[in-house]
């Protein structure tokens, strides 16, 4: 799987756990911050942070000391997300009709 952080563009070609460390299998809703150069993965009732700043030409690198429960970091967030969204400074999550706003 190669990712192109320009476009959030991902090539279905490998497994995830390919060019993700620490990734197997499906998951549930990803988030990328373009400021911080971060990715949000979130799977079950965990996360990941993987970033690109220093590694423009590799696979992202999960940053120390992930994967972390959700309600460590994103107090009231539901675990099994179906999508995740950055919006005007928040981050919005979607499960069924529910969704939640972390600042």
């Amino acid at each position: 799987m190669r990712l192109d952080p320009e476009r959030f563009l991902i090539s279905a070609t490998s497994q995830i756990s390919d060019d993700w460390s620490g990734l197997s299998g499906r998951v549930d809703a990803a988030l990328y911050l373009a400021n911080s150069q971060e990715f949000y993965v979130f799977k079950g009732d965990q996360f990941w942070i993987y970033t690109t700043s220093d590694n423009q030409d590799s696979n992202p690198v999960l940053l120390s000391g992930y994967p972390k429960d959700i309600s460590e970091e994103f107090e009231g967030l539901p675990n099994d997300l179906e999508t995740v969204f950055f919006c005007s400074g928040n981050v919005y999550a979607i499960k069924g009709n529910v969704s939640r706003v972390s600042q």
